[in-house]
């Protein structure tokens, strides 16, 4: 299977359309490199970790988060990033508001504010949860 990647063009559009749907300004961009680097993480942990499509978009997240790229929505965006990257690769997202979705949104959350092994805890629960989408999309 050919993985598809969301490119720093990709991720900007993201945060300005959840800015919009959350009827607040964007804010500035202020660690571009951050979110270079974040936007990376999915492809570096496939290729050196041979993670798998809900390991990827767990990357993805938790980078976007962690690098606070914009001063304002960088948790909306990082978890709104992992739905797109997931959608993107043929995994059925659930829809806006519904109980699973709303769900994943609370644990990435908790795992930015955790640390050491309970973001690690945190992270795999996580990981499980969206390996059963991604499972649960390709039958495997």
């Amino acid at each position: 299977m050919t993985v598809e990647y969301l490119s720093v063009a990709d991720m900007m559009a993201i945060y300005y359309a959840v800015m919009e749907e959350m009827g607040e300004r964007p804010a500035a961009l202020v660690r571009e490199a951050a979110l270079e680097s974040a936007v990376h993480r999915p492809r570096a942990a496939a290729y050196y970790a041979e993670a798998s499509l809900a390991e990827q978009a767990v990357e993805l997240g938790i980078g976007i988060a962690l690098a606070h790229p914009w001063v304002d929505g960088n948790k909306r965006c990082a978890f709104r990033s992992m739905m797109a990257f997931l959608s993107l690769n043929g995994v059925e997202v659930p829809r806006p508001r519904a109980e699973a979705y709303l769900a994943v949104a609370r644990q990435l959350e908790q795992i930015v504010a955790a640390s050491g092994t309970n973001r690690d805890e945190r992270t795999r629960l996580l990981i499980d949860e969206l390996s059963g989408w991604a499972t649960a999309a390709t039958g495997e």
